[in-house]
């Protein structure tokens, strides 16, 4: 009973592990692809009607709002949010958008 408890316990560690990282790159992605566009989460907040910690808490994957995913796509120009989920998940796209921040 122990071993399969432990092995349950370190799988779903494994797992959140896992999904953190998905959401560090994520939201790095993102917050770079705004820094490029020089759109700030604040002025996304404003445009939204919503609490700047709403706006952080999507990017960083802690909670979802459709209206707010959809939003920062449409200003990303990306059709949705998971197009651009998908995007930030590219380890090419990640190094063109290194190139255009840091001109290597």
């Amino acid at each position: 009973m122990t071993k399969n408890v432990k092995q349950n316990s370190v799988s779903s560690v494994t797992k959140k592990q896992s999904k953190n990282k998905r959401n560090i790159r994520q939201a790095t992605y993102i917050q770079a692809l705004l820094s490029v566009k020089q759109i700030s989460q604040t002025q996304l907040a404003n445009e939204l009607n919503v609490a700047l910690k709403s706006v952080n808490n999507v990017i960083w994957g802690l909670r979802t709002s459709k209206r707010i995913q959809e939003y920062i796509a449409h200003r990303l120009d990306f059709p949705n949010w998971l197009e651009l989920k998908l995007h930030a998940r590219d380890l090419k796209a990640i190094d063109d958008l290194k190139k255009i921040r840091y001109g290597s």
